[in-house]
């Protein structure tokens, strides 16, 4: 799926340059260069890759199925390997993120099995809510946080704690134009954010992320689409416990 995405252009931005480039932009100008980004190819290697959750659950009438999903290992960056920066999207933004390589965004069920498969678990730090947390300074301020954490940690390992994943959900079919966030786990399990769709559609900061998932799945070895599980009565509570969804994506 993400062989969709050109190799990266030797001449793009690294991470902290595309910070300086776009400091003093509205959310929406912002989100438009970071899917200009993504469209060139400008993402680390890890953006590339996937790591495959491995998930046994009911369906709807009790009956045990197996799923194996392909997710992203770590949230979605602008720039190189060496210096890169994960980047907060608006649920429009997003959509086409995810749409450039062919695949969705998470639900909150897929958020909590990322959690419980992954390898690296990080403790979030939470900034103090000002009016400064859509800032650049702050998305900046964060990723080095998290950096500092991930010292001698390999990249292409499953890696949580550190962001809220920007979801689909139910809620958004009773509250159009809003984004749907969760997560952020602390290391017991529990999550700083509960499933919360308080925001306008357009908005991101610091603490939000864009983790990627395959729309390509498999149930008991059979080739399905996340969408169609996602809107079907039965198997959705594969990868969903909050039933089915109409919108398999966002608007």
């Amino acid at each position: 799926m993400v062989a969709r995405l050109p190799a990266r252009p030797a001449a793009a931005l690294g991470g902290q340059d595309f910070l300086a480039a776009t400091t003093g932009f509205t959310l929406a100008a912002r989100d438009a260069a970071v899917v200009s980004e993504v469209r060139s190819g400008n993402v680390p290697d890890f953006v590339r890759s996937r790591v495959t959750l491995q998930i046994q659950r009911r369906d709807a009438t009790g009956v045990i199925h197996g799923v194996e999903i392909g997710v992203c290992p770590d949230y979605l960056a602008v720039g190189s390997n060496m210096d890169f920066v994960r980047m907060p999207l608006g649920a429009g933004a997003a959509q086409q993120v995810a749409d450039l390589v062919d695949a969705s965004l998470p639900t909150r069920q897929l958020v909590d099995d990322v959690w419980g498969q992954a390898t690296v678990r990080l403790t979030p730090q939470p900034l103090p809510p000002t009016a400064a947390m859509t800032s650049n300074a702050w998305i900046a301020q964060h990723h080095r946080l998290i950096q500092a954490q991930l010292q001698g940690q390999p990249r292409d390992q499953l890696t949580v704690g550190h962001k809220k994943d920007l979801v689909l959900s139910r809620l958004l079919e009773l509250r159009p134009g809003r984004v749907a966030i969760y997560g952020w786990h602390w290391p017991s399990g529990s999550v700083i954010q509960p499933l919360s769709t308080v925001h306008h559609a357009g908005y991101s900061d610091y603490s939000h992320g864009l983790r990627l998932v395959d729309r390509r799945v498999r149930v008991d070895g059979q080739a399905r689409e996340l969408g169609q599980l996602l809107r079907d009565p039965v198997l959705s509570r594969l990868v969903s416990d909050e039933g089915p969804l109409a919108q398999a994506r966002l608007p």
